[in-house]
């Protein structure tokens, strides 16, 4: 068994399966199906269908999604959760983040734009496809919206 986040969103006996040691630096992108510690640094997207947990001490230059995201870290990079994400306080955020439930707590730094997608509708519109960066900021590509069935005229 692993070790387990501390995170108050992460239910308990959720086991991580793949840890990203604090002495590791990872050039690549990651796509994963369960949940995912980064202790050291990663320089690309992580693509997680599980929870993601960016700790404490540790860095990712690129884009983070995940089905709960908590971040104790620094993150360079838009952040979509598909339910919760949480940022702690003393981290830093850069880019974008999009989820159902946000929570930032007092100290923690962001800066980007926020996204807070509706509750009854399955997916965020916004996927990490869909935004990209120009100079420094980020922009919206692409924005799917779904739109409501028009009444057909006879």
């Amino acid at each position: 068994m692993g070790p387990k986040s501390t995170s108050s969103q992460r239910e308990p006996g959720t086991p991580i399966s793949t840890i990203i040691g604090p002495d590791a630096t990872l050039h690549g992108d990651i796509h994963s199906r369960s949940a995912l510690r980064v202790n050291g640094e990663v320089f690309g997207s992580i693509e997680n269908e599980g929870d993601v947990f960016v700790a404490k001490g540790s860095v990712v230059r690129g884009d983070v999604k995940g089905e709960r995201v908590t971040v104790a870290g620094v993150v360079e990079g838009n952040i979509v959760a598909k339910d919760t994400l949480e940022i702690t306080a003393e981290v830093k955020v850069t880019g974008d983040i999009f989820g159902e439930i946000l929570s930032i707590q007092e100290g923690a730094i962001f800066r980007g734009r926020v996204n807070v997608s509706d509750p009854a509708e399955k997916e965020i519109p916004v996927s990490l496809a869909e935004v990209g960066s120009a100079n420094g900021h980020a922009e919206i590509k692409e924005m799917v919206v779904p739109l409501e069935e028009e009444a057909s005229v006879s």
